[in-house]
């Protein structure tokens, strides 16, 4: 798995985090990009995350998105970011990724799993 991450100041209120991930994606890279992610948002009130996952190849199970949200805690809780996850419709674990914003916003944190960039960035700017 690669990733990258950015961070980036517009005009629209709060800070973007966008995170880049291609290759092969199982619970520890899920861990952390995650990990990652609430390292750089833990300092901005308000901040906004988009998960690019369009490019990579999810290699986890249902249960394995219950032991990570369990096990994640404080990572998912730092300032409340709105968390989009973007990824292909086409790809095989459609339903995980769904599953994984489901759990993710169960546990208090704003997250939506999108199929489309367009869909995710008007989820993130609109709904502030």
């Amino acid at each position: 798995m690669d990733f990258q991450l950015r961070l980036f100041n517009w005009p629209d209120p709060g800070p973007h985090v966008i995170a880049l991930a291609k290759g092969t994606i199982d619970v520890d890279a899920l861990r952390q990009i995650f990990h990652k992610v609430a390292e750089m948002t833990q300092p901005l009130p308000h901040g906004k995350v988009l998960i690019d996952l369009v490019d990579a190849v999810l290699a986890f199970e249902a249960a394995d998105i219950e032991e990570y949200i369990n096990e994640a805690g404080p990572d998912l809780k730092s300032e409340s970011p709105r968390i989009a996850i973007v990824f292909a419709r086409d790809i095989e674990r459609y339903d995980q990724l769904l599953r994984l914003s489901v759990e993710l916003s169960n546990r208090g944190v704003n997250a939506a799993a999108f199929s489309s960039l367009k869909l995710a960035v008007d989820w993130l700017v609109n709904n502030s």
